[in-house]
This record gives C-alpha cells, sequence and structure tokens, in this order.
C-alpha cells in the first residue's frame, strides 16, 4: 500500500519576519490517518523555524519512539522572498 496525504501550513521566517506558507506532502508505505498527519503539522504551524527545521519536526513527530524509520518521506514545497521555490525532503 502506499498513500500521500497533503495540506498546508504556515510559519513564520526566522530571517525576515515574514509569514511563509507551504505545502506539506507525506508518501507512506503503510496507514497513516489524515489525523495524524494534522497531529504533526501541528507541531510546527505558525510556528517561527525554517523551512528544514519543519520538515525534520514533521518527520519525527510521525516517527516518534519507533525506531526504524523506512516507509515515509516528508516533502514541504514553500515561498520564500522574491518568490523563490524551495522543497525540502526529508529523508
Amino acid at each position: 500500500m502506499k498513500a500521500t496525504h497533503t495540506t498546508m501550513i504556515h510559519g513564520t521566517c526566522p530571517i525576515n519576519d515574514s509569514q511563509d506558507y507551504y505545502e506539506l506532502q507525506v508518501d507512506c508505505d503503510f496507514f497513516l490517518s489524515a489525523e495524524e498527519v494534522e497531529l504533526a503539522a501541528n507541531v510546527v504551524r505558525g510556528k517561527t523555524m525554517t523551512q528544514e527545521a519543519m520538515a525534520t519536526a514533521i518527520y519525527d513527530d510521525i516517527y516518534a519512539g519507533l525506531p526504524d524509520r523506512k516507509g515515509v518521506q516528508i516533502t514541504l514545497i514553500g515561498r520564500h522572498g522574491q518568490n523563490v521555490a524551495t522543497e525540502v525532503r526529508v529523508p
């Protein structure tokens, strides 16, 4: 089984204090409920942190307490500054 979840999140850029908006995509090889994705997104939603830190925090939240980090990829796509698109994938 393969599943892809997508949702929108926002945060504040620690570099220039602008509001950044991101599309979060969670690809997984196991059952992961939409509610679990939203709970993981809520860990960073609205916070002041880099896109890379957000993606890592979401990844870590989904896998909290699990020894094997296989079967999931977090992709966080956002626009910054002069409309530069940035895509971060973990792992």
